[in-house]
């Protein structure tokens, strides 16, 4: 997978977004990173969601993910 990071120097995140945004249009996929301010472009169709799904479908079937029960954490002293 390739993922391309672009960072302007001068333009707010908002407006950087935007633009890179509308210029790539369906050619890609773009998202934003606020800690570092960076507009992230990958291929279209190709999303954090379903990077985080490929290996899941790789190396498993759907048989054998299944959801952990929530337990309550214990509360510490104070």
């Amino acid at each position: 997978m390739l993922k391309i990071l672009a960072h302007h120097p001068a333009l707010p995140l908002d407006d950087f977004y935007e633009r890179a945004r509308s210029t790539a249009g369906s050619n890609a996929e773009t998202t934003y990173s606020t800690g570092l301010s960076l507009v992230e472009f990958s291929a279209p169709l190709v999303t954090k969601a379903t990077t985080l799904l490929a290996p899941i479908r790789t190396s498993c079937g759907p048989h054998i993910i299944a959801p952990l029960p929530l337990t309550p954490r214990p509360r510490g002293r104070g």
